[in-house]
């Protein structure tokens, strides 16, 4: 896996994955564009993570895993549009990241998962976030629950990513 300059990805364009995503998801709060970028952003950061995993695993202040919360669920959805271009999606993964960024659908949504641990991995998770893309993207994806217009954040998860044979695997 390699990892692409950030500001070279995120001017990556595709407008038919936009126009799809706007005939399917009319209702989004995010507008194509923004969710296509914050896409890209979610991507990057997943490949860092993967990167930076193999040094930093295990330590202490270094996220075991890159998810997505419900309030990010726009750029899934945007993911899941540009995966159906299947021929631009594949290309893309290779230009820029080297390998394929697979996509799995989330099969623990109903796993519960005791508080503390949720609670310490978003005290990770938070940060960095914040000093990889910033506190323009942190409040822009966790939008909703600064708004106090979702529940508890910890109860709130709906994908994991990890490294899985060198592969980019949502789960």
């Amino acid at each position: 896996m390699i990892l692409p300059d950030l500001n070279e990805l995120l001017e990556y364009k595709n407008p038919a994955v936009l126009n799809l995503y706007n005939q399917n998801h009319p209702n989004n709060r995010w507008t194509a564009e923004e969710a296509f970028e914050q896409m890209l952003k979610y991507l990057w950061l997943s490949a860092k993570h993967v990167l930076e995993s193999k040094g930093k695993a295990g330590t202490e202040n270094f996220p075991n895993q890159v998810f997505i919360t419900k309030s990010m669920r726009e750029l899934d959805h945007m993911w899941h549009e540009f995966i159906l271009f299947t021929e631009d999606y594949t290309n893309f993964c290779q230009k820029y990241f080297g390998q394929y960024m697979h996509h799995l659908p989330s099969v623990f949504d109903d796993v519960p998962v005791p508080r503390e641990i949720m609670e310490h991995e978003i005290e990770i998770f938070l940060p960095y976030i914040y000093s990889n893309l910033g506190e323009k993207t942190l409040r822009i994806w966790f939008a909703t629950y600064l708004n106090g217009e979702a529940l508890e954040l910890w109860t709130d998860f709906t994908c994991v990513v990890e490294n899985t044979s060198a592969n980019l695997i949502l789960a």
